[in-house]
């Protein structure tokens, strides 16, 4: 304020005329775009620059939003698109955590009807996101020709990690609007699943690039950015990577977006094959929702570490587990390589007891724990598989060291894990203690199934896993998965992306912003 006003008693007068020359500029349609390009960057500059901070108030008394829409909407702006919705996404999260309520952006985007605006969003997101992707593949090629050639890849990938980190480029902050899109406007909902809804015509002219749906882009980036999450000593990249889980979580939370991402894709999505183990290729036409669960799975293996980042895996969890839900719900047979999902699930509570001291003092860790037990149990009591062979891969897979009967000792963890870090609650706090009850009952039922099918194959004498996999098959067959008779599955509660966490982000959105500024 000293600099930009001379001092705090002016600084009101002066604020307030900037942000009004900055509106006035930019909507002055007898104006060069040029300049109003530039006042639009320098808008960008300064809310980037301000951050959390007071002065971001003075944004919030004089509401852009029309503005920018315009400029968006406008054949002769349209052009800087990218700036004007980063723009607004950060002005929406200016104090989210504990003024929501003043936030005059926050609103806009709830209320906003403008198709056309929404549409000029989805497909810049896309290009910027279709840029995100393509950074990540200029550092090492996983475009799956030959086997040969992908280990080639990926071992030259390594050499080159220390000189150029695994971390998303700047343009990577699209992400940020679409999430707060997705979350707050059922109408964007709509125009995001459109390529879905309304197949473009073969006879109808070419987009003005050749660029996959938006969908198929923010999963495909998503699956890069939760990949490498970890690969560098990157905060950066672990808030990206959080981000991307909060915005698969509001997709599969959204009943509209999940019916849509049920149904077979057009073509071939490739995700991210840059770290082994690698993924089963997907095959081409198969529904989003089975690329979602692998963006998943991809976080679950490749982001194990000594101070593990629990509130990511709870947001992974969770959105596995409301998956499975509507699954369950919707009677949707899905076909998928499971035993994956079940892999990297069973590797993160093989992982936790291992690490029991040091995520002592993690909050949420207790709370994850409980996650991964209910969310394995929905799994077992659920049907949601294609065939019967899915559900006993689950409780005998034939890729040994994971499946849950042979991963006896580390289900029994669990229990001895829950007792180290429960901490002490006020009566008050009577919920938790029945939520860890239930739990309690479920681990019983996973620790009555093991002892059983365990017990069974002792008996069988089998001496490999397909043969372990016909005597549990034939047990399930015959009287179902024995100890959960009497087990409902738990439904997931609904739990959008912590505000703070999203405020938290913002720093991250706002740094992109002025290093693009600097080149812009």
């Amino acid at each position: 304020m000293e600099v930009f006003a001379g001092g705090i008693d002016a600084s009101d007068a002066v604020f307030t005329e900037l942000i009004a020359t900055i509106d006035d500029t930019m909507k002055d349609r007898e104006a060069p775009v040029s300049i109003r390009h530039r006042t639009l960057q320098l808008a960008l500059t300064a809310v980037c620059g301000i951050g959390q901070s007071n002065p971001g108030a003075y944004f919030l008394r004089r509401n852009l939003f029309p503005t920018l829409v315009s400029m968006v909407t406008s054949p002769e702006t349209q052009h800087i698109t990218f700036e004007a919705m980063l723009l607004l996404a950060l002005l929406s999260t200016f104090h989210k955590s504990d003024a929501a309520n003043l936030n005059p952006y926050l609103r806009a985007i709830q209320d906003c009807v403008d198709q056309d605006f929404m549409t000029r969003i989805c497909w810049t997101a896309s290009y910027a996101g279709d840029a995100a992707v393509k950074s990540y593949r200029a550092i090492a090629d996983d475009t799956p020709p030959t086997f040969t050639s992908s280990i080639g890849s990926l071992v030259s990938s390594s050499l080159l990690r220390s000189e150029q980190p695994w971390t998303p480029i700047e343009a990577t902050a699209v992400l940020l609007p679409i999430y707060e899109y997705l979350g707050m406007n059922p109408m964007f909902c709509a125009v995001f699943l459109r390529p879905f809804s309304e197949p473009r015509d073969a006879k109808a002219p070419a987009p003005p690039r050749a660029i996959s749906p938006l969908p198929h882009t923010l999963l495909v980036l998503s699956s890069y950015t939760l990949t490498h999450a970890s690969s560098t000593a990157s905060p950066r990249a672990l808030a990206y990577a959080q981000l991307s889980l909060n915005m698969l979580l509001v997709c599969a939370e959204n009943g509209e977006i999940m019916r849509a991402f049920c149904q077979p894709a057009e073509g071939e999505i490739r995700l991210c094959r840059q770290r082994l183990p690698l993924l089963p290729p997907g095959r081409s036409s198969r529904p989003l929702a089975c690329v979602l669960l692998d963006c998943l799975t991809l976080w679950l293996r490749h982001n194990l570490q000594k101070r593990l980042e629990v509130t990511a895996y709870d947001t992974c969890l969770r959105t596995v587990h409301r998956i499975l839900s509507f699954l369950q719900t919707e009677r949707i047979r899905l076909e998928h390589h499971w035993e994956e999902l079940w892999q990297g699930i069973l590797g993160l509570m093989e992982f936790l007891p291992s690490r029991v001291d040091t995520i002592k003092s993690i909050r949420g860790s207790y709370e994850l724990v409980q996650l991964a037990v209910v969310v394995l149990a929905f799994a077992i009591s659920s049907d949601f598989f294609p065939a019967p062979k899915g559900l006993h891969q689950l409780v005998v897979s034939i890729k040994p060291g994971y499946e849950i009967v042979r991963s006896s000792a580390t289900i029994l963890k669990q229990r001895e894990l829950l007792a180290a870090l429960k901490v002490p609650l006020p009566e008050s706090r009577r919920d938790v203690e029945g939520q860890a009850q239930r739990v309690d009952v479920t681990l019983q039922a996973i620790e009555k199934m093991i002892k059983y099918y365990g017990d069974k194959l002792a008996e069988s004498k089998a001496r490999s896993a397909a043969d372990y996999l016909r005597v549990i098959s034939r047990e399930i067959d015959k009287d179902g998965v024995r100890g959960f008779e009497s087990v409902q599955p738990e439904e997931p509660s609904k739990k959008r992306g912590d505000s703070k966490a999203d405020v938290n982000f913002t720093r991250w959105a706002c740094e992109d912003g002025m290093a693009l500024m600097a080149v812009g």
